[in-house]
């Protein structure tokens, strides 16, 4: 999506974890599968002009994500 004023929006941050500095490719990757995924649901299809994605890549230290 192209980036829009976020009045009257909803701002949805995408912000990955476990992703070396290397491995940033490979998140946007993730990150834009993961949006196509939403957005087939037909009632937030419906809205998908009221969202503003938004992805911030953050290189993280370790790979991989914590256990909880």
């Amino acid at each position: 999506h192209e980036p829009r004023p976020s009045a009257r929006r909803i701002d949805i941050a995408l912000m990955g974890d476990g992703y070396l500095f290397e491995h940033q490719a490979r998140f946007n990757k993730a990150a834009v599968g993961h949006l196509k995924t939403m957005l087939r649901d037909p009632a937030l299809a419906a809205y998908q002009d009221y969202f503003c994605f938004w992805r911030f890549n953050l290189a993280s230290r370790d790979k991989g994500v914590d256990e909880v």
